[in-house]
């Protein structure tokens, strides 16, 4: 009997096991590795990762990219994370997830997402990975391999990416473009010479664009005319073509002018100058006050004018009561 058990208990275990690794069996999709930069060999390019996940990852999750020999990565670190829907992040950061940190080991380029990040099923996830050198050798094939851990480091799902070409590099008089132009911004609200009440949260909202080859990275929002900035978050979607959506939650504006400025900067850390910004007026809201019992409540125009009669009929009243008085006494005097 006691081994008829055993041998249960062991087929349950074993099952048990396998539906587990049944459920992280579930392999990454749509995985492509682009340059951004670059894609001669021994240059310096951004990689843009991009895949679909199998099963959703925990908080604080890693994802770890392997590139193949001959890439140098020790200068790797990961400076973006796109999702396709807000689900990837809690509430307070909609659309958008920060890395924790990211590390190099070999070939790999671990980062970690942060305390609020992570990705359900299916979901499209593009990570740009920043100052990756190619092989010095052209016309090679290379990919990427693709692996989502747990925070603690176990295996959740992998995969490789299509094969992408490093080519050879160009003649030494073949101009190779970098990216130095800066982002432009641009408020869609508010609108100059907005009013807005003080103490109530107002939403400022606006898009920011790159067009030197790279993308937009993140967006600052002054409300003190540029003295102090603040991280905006991404709205919406990812974009294409360098475009960024996003928007800053004003929590307490406080009655007055204010100067509302921003400025974007992009995957190579070139800073937009931040234009004249938006000049709003803050205004406390108004209260109505009571008057207390001691004192003499105002009164309109039109209710004077209505006391002052009332007070002229009692006169007039009171002046008829003494003639007609003064008649009675003069007629008992002659009677």
């Amino acid at each position: 009997m006691k081994k008829e058990i055993y041998i249960v208990i062991t087929l349950v275990v074993a099952l048990s096991a396998a539906m587990v690794s049944v459920v992280y069996a579930v392999p990454l999709s749509f995985k492509t590795a682009t340059a951004v930069d670059s894609s001669y060999g021994g240059r310096l390019s951004d990689y843009l990762i991009s895949f679909q996940v199998g099963s959703g990852t925990e908080l604080q999750t890693q994802i770890v990219l392997t590139f193949p020999a001959g890439f140098d990565v020790s200068r790797a670190s990961a400076v973006a994370y796109s999702a396709a829907t807000s689900s990837v992040t809690a509430p307070s950061s909609t659309g958008t997830a920060v890395f924790a940190s990211s590390t190099v080991s070999g070939q790999g380029v671990i980062a970690w997402l942060g305390s609020t990040s992570k990705a359900p099923a299916s979901e499209t996830v593009q990570i740009t990975i920043s100052d990756i050198q190619n092989p010095y050798a052209g016309n090679t094939s290379a990919v990427v391999d693709i692996q989502t851990r747990t925070r603690a480091g176990g295996a959740i799902d992998s995969g490789s990416t299509t094969a992408f070409t490093i080519f050879a590099s160009p003649p030494a008089n073949v101009e190779v473009s970098v990216d130095k132009t800066s982002p432009t911004s641009l408020f869609t609200t508010p609108s100059a010479a907005t009013t807005i009440s003080a103490g109530a949260e107002y939403v400022i909202k606006g898009v920011s664009n790159d067009s030197g080859g790279s993308s937009v990275q993140k967006v600052e929002v002054s409300v003190d005319g540029g003295t102090t900035w603040a991280l905006a978050v991404r709205e919406g979607d990812y974009s294409s073509a360098g475009s960024y959506a996003w928007k800053y939650v004003w929590a307490n504006p406080t009655a007055g002018g204010h100067t509302i400025k921003v400025r974007a900067t992009d995957t190579k850390s070139n800073r937009e100058t931040p234009s004249a910004g938006v000049a709003v007026t803050v205004v406390a809201p108004v209260v109505e006050s009571t008057p207390s019992s001691s004192e003499t409540p105002t009164t309109s125009v039109g209710e004077t004018t209505i006391q002052s009669l009332q007070l002229q009929v009692v006169a007039l009243q009171q002046q008829v009561v003494a003639l007609l008085q003064q008649l009675i006494q003069l007629l008992q005097a002659r009677m």
